[in-house]
């Protein structure tokens, strides 16, 4: 319960401030905290959550309510194992992720958009729908429950950036990802293009702010607004 994790959290507190006081210092912890090993696990495990949020910001423009896309995260994660799993390719494994992806997201538009769905229903639905179908997958595919971790799960390979690797410290942190890493940190330069220098762009915004002043330049704005869930589960 929540005081046993209170008094745990506590006396792990006291003895990381006892080993930190006896081996010399805040310097050690702060030479964990911000090691090169930390910071590119780091880097490393927040690409999900980094792709999800570069393509949420393209629906949060346009007004769209959509907080389903952990269901999108969590199906996308799903199937680019099973497709590495069965196919021995990571890279396949990647496109199956984002092809299972894509139709969360068309579900999720045709339920808003087209049947007029509530999106906080819709979102809170698929989120707890997912979760469950995933599971149920994971059982009755490989008879496991909550993970599953299998030598023909191949990770992608890392590729070293011959220049930024060289760089001390920074060459540690960002110099040996692999592709994925390398195009979330893309991505983020590349949304802000799109979002803000591009004809596209200011459509989107348009009907956010306004989506009838939009419509009266000819603007669809249930075009845009369906084409925002289906780019940002690519994302």
């Amino acid at each position: 319960d929540s005081g046993s994790f209170c008094a745990v959290y506590h006396i792990g507190l006291q003895e990381t401030g006892w080993y930190v006081q006896k081996k010399g210092g805040g310097k050690i912890m702060l030479s964990i905290l911000i090691g090169t090993i930390t910071m590119a696990a780091a880097l490393r495990m927040a690409v999900p959550l980094i792709l999800s949020s570069v393509g949420g910001c393209f629906g949060d423009r346009t007004g769209i309510f959509n907080i389903a896309l952990e269901s999108f995260m969590l199906c996308a994660a799903f199937f680019a194992t099973l497709g590495t799993y069965y196919s021995g390719n990571p890279y396949i494994g990647v496109l199956c992720g984002i092809l299972a992806g894509l139709v969360c997201a068309v579900i999720f538009g045709t339920l808003v958009f087209h049947l007029g769905a509530s999106g906080m229903v819709v979102s809170i639905a698929m989120n707890l729908g997912m979760d469950a179908f995933t599971s149920f997958l994971l059982l009755n595919i490989f008879g496991k429950r909550g993970s599953f971790m299998d030598p023909r799960l191949i990770s992608l390979p890392v590729i070293k950036l011959p220049l930024l690797s060289k760089i001390p410290y920074l060459g540690e942190i960002f110099g040996a990802h692999n592709l994925v890493v390398y195009f979330t940190l893309l991505s983020i330069l590349g949304a802000w293009i799109a979002m803000y220098k591009t004809p596209f762009g200011l459509r989107l915004r348009s009907v956010g702010i306004n989506e009838k002043a939009a419509q009266t330049t000819g603007t669809n704005s249930v075009k845009v607004s369906i084409h925002n869930p289906t780019q940002y589960q690519v994302q």
